[in-house]
């Protein structure tokens, strides 16, 4: 039996209704580096719509683009396999720059030793 007829059997009436609420059935994503475009015609959550959507720039996985190995600004973190092989660079959360600012300075302490 399929996984998705599992859940939504599994499912209640009320969830049901909610299921189609917020999916996105088409779009179009384009590289910000190379401006290569892909049509996506997939139904997908309301997460991940707005994810690909609204981020800073979103870079392709083909080898002749080379966007993801652009630099990004302080304060903001890129987010590799987003949809397949996509990246998005956006914002950091608190949490993540903190991570990464701390990481940083471990970093820092370690070469001062060497």
């Amino acid at each position: 039996m399929n996984i998705r007829k599992q859940i939504y059997e599994a499912q209640g009436e009320n969830e049901r209704a909610e299921y189609g609420k917020g999916w996105k059935h088409m779009f179009i994503l384009k590289c910000k580096s190379c401006g290569f475009e892909q049509i996506v015609k997939k139904r997908i959550d309301e997460y991940t719509y707005n994810q690909l959507i609204n981020n800073e720039g979103l870079f392709c996985d083909r080898k002749c683009c080379n966007g993801r190995k652009s630099e990004k600004p302080n304060g903001y973190v890129a987010v590799y396999g987003v949809f397949g092989g996509w990246t998005i660079i956006r914002q950091a959360t608190l949490e993540e720059y903190r991570g990464i600012k701390r990481a940083k300075e471990i970093r820092d302490l370690g070469l001062k030793n060497l």
